[in-house]
């Protein structure tokens, strides 16, 4: 998450949509798709509200164990992302709460959403190994501007690893 922010940044101002009016992604070297709106190079923007990781309904957890672990994601993800932007100072104002973007001169909404979650299998990461029953999230993340809702940014991550000890 933390490359995220300068990644963000860094993709080149390129045409961003097709003649269809299609999204035109862009892959960096930690991002595999990446969008971002023509012109759009955050520096305008003031305040971002970092909304809670929402669950693509299509997420259906295997067993209580499997939801479990998603339900903790979700709060380490959503406090992992307003950590993460907080530190590289690239907004005045990092926030979690509304109000705070309803007071802010031009501000972003950052719209994090799990859409592929499993937990792994720790017999299959030990009996087979090699990546074999690894955890692995997938997470579309959009950012609106406030007041127009127009969508500046849209990326999709992807991690697999031993990261919470499935």
């Amino acid at each position: 998450i933390d490359k995220t922010n300068v990644t963000i940044l860094s993709v080149a101002p390129q045409a961003s949509v097709g003649p269809s009016g299609e999204k035109i992604y862009k892959g960096t070297d930690t991002l595999n798709r990446v969008w971002l709106a023509d012109g759009v190079d955050f520096t305008g923007y003031d305040t971002i509200l970092v909304e809670e990781v929402k669950i693509d309904p299509s997420v259906k957890p295997k067993d209580e164990k499997e939801a479990d672990r998603l339900s903790l994601m979700q709060g380490t993800l959503s406090r992992g992302f307003t950590d993460s932007i907080e530190a590289r100072r690239i907004f005045k104002t990092v926030t979690r709460k509304d109000t705070d973007l309803a007071a802010a001169t031009k501000g972003l909404k950052l719209q994090p959403t799990i859409t592929k979650f499993s937990r792994g299998s720790t017999a299959t990461r030990v009996g087979i190994g090699f990546g074999a029953g690894s955890p692995y999230i997938r997470l579309n993340v959009s950012a609106i501007e406030a007041g127009t809702n127009k969508e500046v940014f849209q990326c999709e991550l992807d991690e697999t690893g031993d990261w919470f000890g499935a």
